[in-house]
């Protein structure tokens, strides 16, 4: 176990700064197995000291287990540095999560998606469900589940504001729409809270879109606009490539970024396979980095002209390959499966 160390600045107020001190921490060892780790603001109103939120895809024999980590060093006064783990719920094949404050209790809840199937090619043909759970208030195990939709291959999903901002809304894509089928594009669903999001009353469910083989979703929050967007927008990564979605208050619109990787022979993958948004001095959005393709090794950005507007939707963007990390194996992939801002 290591030991705890105190979180302080690494220099002295008007000194210039010194180099970050990173120290490994064990959060947990011993995990039959992995997939998802999502840092995890407890409280909505407050994004430090995250605990943290992992989980495995699981098995036919055995449920995944969403466990939550608790942050210790939220307790100035604990002494350890164990993560101590909360069982918040137990699911069949769960793959993406996110959280937003649903209930508006001032305590973020968790959004995930289940029932995916064991793989591509064994997609859960009446799964792919979408779920809330409820944040209790105190770091307790079982969360109180309720259901928000489905969609067969649900994979990637974000909570936002991206048509209206007096509720939670969620944006969930699936990879597929059935075991194996690599063609048929996939619906883009905006899902908006019910007045009471503990009845019984339904999310309504919009098809904003239709994608191929989006891997990856991303949010670039109206907040971070300074008033240019009056809704989130939603950058997607798949075979389309890199496209940014938006509602500008009477309908949805959509603009290319960038087509990505082009169309290899024999190769079921081209595209993009993840995006994330950079900001460069006061332009939210004055670059997008892309992992091409699909589970690919390529790792590419997107830059505008000098004095362009800022922006996503507005400026010309050109692609430029910074590295190829090798090979593709014999199922078309590499090593790259997911980045962030």
């Amino acid at each position: 176990m290591y030991s705890k160390i105190p979180l302080k600045p690494h220099c002295e107020p008007g000194q210039p700064a010194s180099l970050p001190l990173f120290q490994p921490q064990l959060i947990q060892g011993g995990r039959p197995d992995g997939y998802w780790v999502e840092a995890f603001p407890f409280r909505s109103d407050s994004t430090k000291f995250p605990n943290i939120i992992g989980y495995g895809l699981g098995t036919y024999d055995m449920k995944s287990d969403i466990q939550m980590f608790v942050n210790p060093y939220a307790d100035s006064s604990n002494k350890t540095s164990a993560w101590t783990p909360v069982s918040l719920a137990k699911l069949d094949f769960p793959v993406a999560m996110h959280y937003a404050d649903i209930t508006q209790n001032g305590f973020n809840d968790v959004i995930i998606s289940d029932q995916y199937g064991s793989s591509m090619d064994d997609i859960w043909a009446d799964g792919g469900r979408v779920s809330w759970l409820e944040n209790p208030g105190a770091p307790r195990g079982d969360w109180v589940q309720r259901t928000i939709g489905h969609s067969p291959g649900m994979h990637r999903l974000k909570a936002g504001r991206f048509s209206r901002t007096d509720r939670v809304q969620v944006v969930a894509v699936p990879i597929v729409v059935a075991s194996g089928d690599l063609t048929t594009p996939a619906p883009v669903l905006v899902f908006t809270a019910p007045a009471d999001p503990r009845s019984d009353a339904p999310w309504h469910r919009e098809t904003v879109a239709t994608r191929v083989l989006v891997h990856e979703v991303a949010v670039v929050p109206a907040d971070a606009t300074r008033g240019e967007m009056r809704y989130d927008q939603i950058v997607l990564a798949g075979r389309d490539g890199v496209d940014c979605l938006w509602y500008d208050g009477n309908e949805w619109k959509s603009s290319v970024v960038g087509t990505g990787l082009a169309q290899q022979k024999d190769d079921p993958y081209w595209g993009a396979g993840s995006a994330a948004v950079g900001r460069l001095g006061d332009d939210y959005a004055g670059y997008v980095c892309s992992a091409e393709a699909f589970h690919g090794n390529m790792v590419s950005v997107y830059t505008k002209p000098a004095g362009a507007p800022h922006g996503i939707v507005r400026p010309q963007w050109t692609r430029h390959v910074l590295d190829d990390f090798g090979a593709l194996n014999g199922k078309h992939t590499g090593s790259i499966h997911q980045e962030d801002p």
